[in-house]
Parts: C-alpha cells; structure tokens; sequence
C-alpha cells in the first residue's frame, strides 16, 4: 500500500511539473490545446497497449474500450471543432480556447490515473473478496429466472408503448415525445440483462438446444426493433453487442469468434448510430413516406451525424469548466443524488434533483429553459467529477474508477483454464461492467445508475438459480490446479 502512494505521489508531481511547464512554454491557449491533444493521444495509447491483465481478452479489455472510447470525444472532437467549427447551430457552437484547455487538461489527469490505479494490486485483492456464486444443489434451475425476467421486461415494454398511445402513435411521434416514468428504467435495462442470460445459455452449451438458439434470435429481433426504434436509444443496442462479445470471448475464447460476421455487425451499429443521431427528430411514419426529411433544414446534418456526436459531449466538458466554480458552486457529490432518487416520479415530487446534463442547459436554452423538459448535455466522465469536486473529483474519480475496473478484471479471468472461463458469475458480472462503461460519454451517475439496475436481477439471479451447466465433470478451483468436482448436476 505504501508503495501505491508513493507512485501516486510521483505521478502527480510528474503531472505537476508538465503543466507547469506546458503554461510556461505555451502561452496561448490554442497552441497548449493542440499539445495536450496529442498528449491525450499519447496516453490512450499507452493504455491500449501496456495492459496489466494479459488473460482478459484484448477486444473487452476495460481499460482498451475506456481509452478507445474516449479517443474519439478528446482527441477527434477538439479536431473537428477545430475543422469545422459548427457555428451553424447553438448547442454545437465552438467553445471558449481557455474552457478546452481546461477540459483537455482535466482529461488528461483522470486518464493518467485511471491508467495508473488499474494497474495496482489493490484491485486483485478486492476481486479475491468477491463471492464465487458457485453451484449449489439448494439453488433453483437457471431457467426460470431466465423466463421469467424475460417475461416480465418484455410485458413492461409493451406497457410502456401502450402507454405512448400504442404503436401506431409511437411511430407517428418523433424521438424526444415520450413518457418514461423512471420505474421503466429497470425494464428497459433488465431486458438487457434477460438477453445475456438467455445469450450465455446458448454460448456455455457445446451443442446448445435448437429452442434455445431460435430464442435468443427472437430475443436480439425484439431488442433490435424496441430499442432502435420505438424507444430510441441507441446505447442499448450497443450494451447488447458488447455484452454478448464479452461473453462469447471470456467462454470461447478469441479463436472461436466469427470475426466477419461480428464486423458486420459492429459496422452496421456505427452506421445506424450516426444515421439515427440525425434522423430520430422526425417521426418514423414521416421518414417511410417522405412527407418531413429533416434532411431539408440541413444540407449536411446527415454527413455531420458523427462529428456533432463526438463534438457534444466534448462540448459539454468545455461548459462545465466554464460554469463550474466562477457562476455555479461545486455540487459535492450532489450529482449522484439522481442514483438514490431517481426512481421516484416527478409527478409525485416536482422538485426531485436531476442530473446536472439537465440543469447546465440553461446556459444553451435560456429564457426557454424548463428543467423538467430540457434536454441533457453530456459532459463525460471528467466533467461529471469536476462538476462535484473540481481537481479533487478529477483526481479521485481517476484512482477510483481504475481499481474498480481492475477488480472486476481480476474476478473475471481468476481460474480460467485454457483462456476460457467456465463461471457463469465471472463471464456475467465482467460483461455488466463492460456495459457500464459505455456511459463514460455522460457521467458517473448513468454509469451508476445502469450498473446497478443490471446488476440487480443479475445478483438475485446468480444468488438463488444455478446457471452452471455442469456439462463438465472437472472444474477449476481458485488456485488454478484442477481437482475432481464434489458436486455434479444435470444441465439447467
């Protein structure tokens, strides 16, 4: 422990020293953005390939998709602006040079940490103190939970398009007219869930059930259409994929992956992310007849789908710098009050606190702004932490979030034999981190807020159901030495 402090303290001072020496170098602004872009660039970098965890597939290694991920709002995005500027509309417009200075900076410490603390010790040891949720002849067959989730989200998104109106309304309304009381966001979410389950029945089999497979495919048709098109979400498509990769890859190894037909489908979400970014303002109805084609207000908003994707949430970051601490004070921890309440509807507390991707719009929509409709601006992860603590939330969300995806790490890959590992609980709790993850473009709060609703139906499933095939008659005991199993069930 001691020697984890020390090589924080260095790492800081070391961080220390480049600022100072970046502000007496570099007196403009732009000029130090430029060069603190390409020192984002240069530890992301070093994150993808300098990893700790060998075993944990490279594809769904935490630290590869965080630095991947935010490659694109902290490297391209500063470039695009640059590029482009986007003046032509309000909530994209190019910020103040000190603000991405500011931001750039901030980014570059949490990374610098976050790159730091994943590597520390402290994570295995925390991920020893993990539970092991092994088989037990007192659990219930991991199918009914499986069936059950399942029949229950699906119920609950059905409800929740009767209460749009019904279908035909739904598709007649364009993206940002719904209802979502926040009770649905457990079914929206455990659906998600119902799918990696029902996902690693069918990838833990040798030889799965054709009814199994002939589900799931059912299962992925309907996340497919309610998601991408009825309720709009784009990301829950994305924690699908990346959940289900993640369990193919911890059980089956790299080897076994069907990569073309994988690329297919990652290009296909990329395709669909960024056409959708622009089109989801027009009703689905209105796009099949070609009666309203938002493509008419902007020639090039279809082309700009992408690059107006990663310029917001950069741009949110640059606001935060701005509005937090000169006109708004620091909220200390307030943010993740939308974790513990969020759950409660406004109609019964008007007043209930919300995110501050809400609040700060304001700052955009002006005497318009009304908190309970304004839209959310994404500040990412580091604006989340500066908007509660300055360099101080910086600073400890780097080290926290580090140990914690090393944990998880760690938990994951402890007796995989072969590169695959055989515990339904360490492929399952892994590919829920993995989704979690893809919130770094919001804040601490959403990422919270998805783990914990995953996370729930998860832990009572593992707790109480055996999803362990038990198609083997050896198992791997926590040192890694094969031993014969004490305990062998029939197939769940």
């Amino acid at each position: 422990m001691g020697r984890g402090i020390a090589i924080i303290a260095v790492a800081l001072a070391a961080v220390a020293v480049s600022i100072w020496a970046l502000d007496e170098i570099v007196e403009a602004a732009e000029p130090q953005a430029a060069l603190l872009v390409f020192m984002n660039l240069v530890l992301l970098l070093i994150g993808i390939l300098y990893r700790p965890e060998p075993r944990m597939p490279f594809l769904i290694d935490p630290i590869v998709l965080v630095c991947a991920f935010l490659i694109q709002f902290f490297v391209l995005a500063p470039i695009f602006m640059w590029i482009w500027g986007l003046q032509g509309s309000i909530y994209f417009r190019r910020p103040e040079p000190d603000s991405v200075v500011a931001a750039l900076l901030a980014f570059f410490v949490m990374m610098a940490l976050w790159i730091l603390a994943y590597r520390f010790r402290v994570g295995v040891m925390l991920a020893d103190m993990l539970p092991e949720f092994g088989p037990s002849r007192r659990k219930l067959p991991g199918r009914w939970i499986e069936m059950g989730l399942l029949a229950a989200c699906v119920a609950a998104s059905l409800w929740w398009v009767r209460l749009q109106g019904g279908l035909l309304a739904k598709l007649a309304s364009d993206y940002g007219d719904r209802i979502t009381p926040p009770l649905f966001n457990l079914s929206h979410k455990g659906l998600v869930t119902a799918t990696l389950l029902i996902a690693w029945r069918v990838i833990d089999a040798e030889e799965p059930r054709r009814f199994d497979r002939i589900l799931l495919g059912g299962v992925l048709a309907f996340d497919a259409f309610f998601y991408g098109i009825l309720f709009g979400a784009r990301k829950y498509l994305l924690f699908v994929f990346f959940g289900i990769l993640t369990i193919w890859l911890l059980r089956r190894g790299y080897r076994t992956l069907p990569k073309l037909r994988t690329a297919a489908v990652m290009a296909l979400l990329l395709i669909f992310f960024s056409a959708w970014g622009v089109l989801r303002g027009t009703p689905m109805v209105d796009l099949a007849t070609g009666s309203d084609d938002p493509r008419r207000q902007d020639p090039q908003a279809f082309h700009m789908g992408y690059v107006t994707a990663l310029t917001g949430p950069f741009g949110g970051a640059c606001k935060v710098m701005e509005i937090f601490p000169e006109q708004e004070p620091f909220k200390y921890g307030g943010t993740l009050a939308v974790v513990a309440l969020g759950f409660i509807p406004r109609a019964i507390w008007p007043d209930k606190p919300m995110g501050h991707g809400k609040e700060i719009t304001v700052y955009y929509d002006g005497p318009m702004y009304k908190p309970s409709a304004a839209f959310s601006v994404g500040s990412t992860m580091v604006g989340g932490f500066w908007v509660d603590f300055g360099w101080v939330g910086v600073v400890a969300g780097g080290l926290l979030m580090g140990i914690v995806c090393r944990m998880i790490t760690a938990y994951g890959v402890k007796g995989m034999r072969n590169g695959r590992q055989f515990r339904a609980s360490r492929v399952l709790i892994v590919a829920v981190l993995v989704i979690g993850l893809g919130e770094v473009r919001s804040s601490l709060a959403a990422m919270l807020i998805t783990w914990i609703l995953q996370l729930a139906p998860l832990l009572l499933a593992l707790t109480f159901f055996n999803l362990d095939t038990f198609e083997s008659a050896r198992e791997v005991d926590d040192a890694g030495r094969e031993r014969r199993a004490p305990l062998r069930l029939p197939s769940t």
